[in-house]
């Protein structure tokens, strides 16, 4: 690949970066991503509060992969939720998540897709906005009322966990 060529991909990802970066500094449902609230009155490493967020949510998205190398991915369904852990993954990770790419994600027919991320959206859970660089394609993130909800949600199944005794949730990387 020619230099130039090189220079001109670079250029726009260079661009599409910070024309998301700045849709979301602008909106009102901008997420601003912060580390897991530890509680430092707690003196095992092990307490619920000191487990990492996005760590909980990579664990259920792995236990779900192997929920269905088990059963088979046509026995269970769960679009929205699976979205949901997408969206925030990315989010913590700094990526940009696509329509195309949540249908994937929500495991479920583009069409079944789509109908759960205008049901998000009816519910305010995340934003949908045109990639400003390709108009074919719509960028989607957490809202911040859904950041916040999936932020209590994976706080709640840790907070489970430690009271039926499951002191550490692993994940390998």
């Amino acid at each position: 690949m020619s230099d130039i060529v090189f220079a001109r991909i670079q250029t726009t990802l260079d661009q599409l970066q910070r024309a998301v970066t700045e849709v979301r500094d602008t909106q009102e449902a901008t997420v601003v991503a912060r580390p897991c609230e530890r509680d430092k009155s707690e003196d095992s490493e092990q307490h619920p509060a000191r487990i990492d967020r996005l760590t909980v949510a990579l664990s259920l998205i792995a236990a779900a992969n192997a929920r269905d190398k088990a059963f088979g991915g046509d026995l269970f369904s769960d679009p929205a939720w699976h979205m949901l852990l997408d969206l925030y993954v990315a989010y913590r990770r700094g990526n940009i998540v696509t329509a195309t790419s949540l249908c994937i994600a929500s495991r479920s027919p583009n069409t079944t897709g789509l109908r759960w991320i205008n049901l998000l959206h009816e519910q305010r859970l995340i934003v949908r906005e045109n990639d400003p660089f390709d108009k074919r394609r719509t960028i989607v993130y957490l809202s911040k009322d859904g950041f916040a909800r999936m932020e209590k949600a994976l706080d709640l199944a840790v907070e489970s966990n430690w009271k039926l005794g499951i002191e550490r949730i692993r994940f390998k990387k």
